[in-house]
């Protein structure tokens, strides 16, 4: 993942940040970039394989996340919550911008998608894609 580091003219630096990372973005962006008239690094929503991700993934019986694809942008949708875009960290690897959660997407030993793993709140649940 790429890293920048912000630092006054000639000085050493002050602060590394992860633009990639939806801490490091928002950091990015408080930290002045508007400021200096360059904009920061910003993440992806469009993915090359956005198809492989597609699906159900149950993680109680009464809560799932559904990942879906308009437009070329992934989106995850949690039960009873509003449809989000997933923004990539690395493959396999997303992140939310509205909540602190990322999402880990699994694969088997011949590369297919079977499930994912939500982080949030210092815990990792896993759920198996059902379609």
């Amino acid at each position: 993942m790429e890293k920048t580091s912000l630092a006054l003219a000639g000085g050493p630096p002050l602060a590394e940040l992860v633009p990639g990372h939806a801490n490091g973005q928002k950091g990015a962006e408080g930290l002045g970039f508007p400021l200096l008239g360059a904009k920061s690094p910003g993440p992806k929503t469009a993915v090359a394989n956005a198809r492989d991700y597609l699906g159900m993934y149950p993680l109680t019986p009464a809560f799932a996340i559904e990942v879906t694809e308009p437009n070329g942008t992934l989106f995850a949708q949690a039960t009873g919550q509003p449809k989000t875009p997933l923004f990539a960290s690395a493959k396999d690897e997303f992140f939310y911008r509205v909540v602190d959660a990322q999402v880990s997407f699994t694969r088997d030993a011949g590369g297919q998608v079977v499930g994912l793993v939500l982080h949030q709140g210092g815990r990792g649940t896993p759920a198996k894609k059902s379609k």
